[in-house]
């Protein structure tokens, strides 16, 4: 992962546009995933809200790749997805927590890190293909999730919204806008490549 590449928006060569109910996305056509993983950003929900988006993400997905597509999803993706009328899939860890008292260098409780890892937990118990992942997560959070991802083994490819949503009253102070994003991003990348996490 490269300190300052794909912080507010990932791109990458081999994404192509993708239309499926109505909203845009990006990814590549060509993948044969085995599994989705998706991450939640920031803790507002909701229509209009982020992991609403992911959420809509993870049905799209399914439409697109295989309705049998195992998902295992961060607990506040999961929550949008009931909302939605989906209950097939593996809700991971807690929802975010913003009285988990993050600091600005150290990551909260519930942590991209901890999400990937007990996804790999979590299918390795039920027999989830992890060969070839199919990450859905905010554009701006795509480039440390897929990170991630390979240092722990689990190889794939994005599936993001083409438009780039930011919930400016979200409880997660640093999902709200680009700019407050960006401060936080670099220093947990920083943090990330100290402590070998990417």
């Amino acid at each position: 992962m490269k300190l300052l590449r794909n912080l507010l928006n990932y791109e990458s060569k081999g994404l192509e546009d993708l239309y499926l109910n109505g909203v845009g996305y990006r990814t590549q056509h060509e993948a044969k995933p085995t599994c989705i993983i998706g991450l939640g950003f920031g803790e507002s929900a909701g229509e209009g809200s982020v992991d609403r988006y992911l959420a809509y993400a993870v049905r799209d997905a399914r439409e697109y790749y295989g309705k049998g597509l195992p998902a295992l999803v961060q607990a506040d993706i999961g929550k949008e997805l009931k909302s939605i009328g989906e209950s097939n899939f593996y809700s991971i860890g807690p929802s975010y927590d913003p009285d988990s008292k993050s600091s600005l260098i150290m990551p909260s409780k519930i942590s991209s890190k901890k999400v990937i890892d007990d996804s790999i937990t979590k299918a390795q118990e039920a027999g989830i293909d992890t060969s070839s992942v199919l990450y859905i997560s905010h554009p701006a959070h795509m480039e440390r999730v897929l990170a991630i991802g390979k240092k722990d083994g689990l190889y794939g490819s994005p599936f993001i919204t083409a438009k780039v949503v930011w919930n400016k009253e979200d409880n997660h102070k640093w999902t709200r806008s680009p700019s407050r994003w960006l401060i936080r991003e670099i220093l947990t990348r920083i943090h990330h490549m100290l402590f070998g996490y990417a």
